[in-house]
Order: structure tokens, then C-alpha cells, then sequence
């Protein structure tokens, strides 16, 4: 579930933890201004990876330019395993 999908029942908790209206109303935008910034902060990183693999930059790529060469297919396919881990292992 999106951030934007869930604003509305962010927002029933919200009425229920501040009773204040007006104050509720406020906490209300900044959580859909947090949720609009949040999926654009992740279509721009989706678009940066799709420019970058309609540039060749990507993995893939390279995979496919060494498909005649197993033991290179096997070291990149290696190299992005071990940056995808190394990715999710740090914060």
C-alpha cells in the first residue's frame, strides 16, 4: 500500500489522537505533504533507473553484452548480488 492510499485512515487516527480541529487539519497536511514528497522522491528514483537502463549503464546490460562469455555473465551477475546486499545490509 502507498503512502497516499493509506491517507485516508491516517487521518481517522488522526482526529482520534487530536481532538482540536484545527490542529488535526494541520497534522492532516503534513501527512499528505509527506506522502506526496515520499512518491515523488520514488518516481524519480524509478525514472533515474530507467534512464540509466535505456542508456546501457545498467547491469542487464552488460549481461546481455557478455552472454558468450559464462564466466563474465556469472562475475557481473555476482558483482550485483553483492551490491544488493551490501544495499540492504547498511541503512
Amino acid at each position: 500500500m502507498s503512502w497516499v492510499a493509506a491517507i485516508p485512515l491516517l487521518g481517522k487516527v488522526v482526529e482520534r489522537l487530536i481532538p482540536d480541529p484545527d490542529q488535526a487539519a494541520k497534522a492532516k497536511n503534513q501527512l499528505v505533504d509527506m506522502a506526496v514528497k515520499g512518491e515523488l522522491d520514488e518516481l524519480a528514483q524509478r525514472a533515474g533507473v530507467i534512464k540509466a537502463e535505456a542508456q546501457g549503464d545498467g547491469w542487464l546490460q552488460r549481461v546481455l553484452a557478455a552472454e558468450d562469455d559464462p564466466r563474465k555473465v556469472r562475475e557481473l551477475l555476482q558483482e550485483e548480488l553483492e551490491a544488493e546486499l551490501n544495499a540492504v545490509a547498511s541503512p
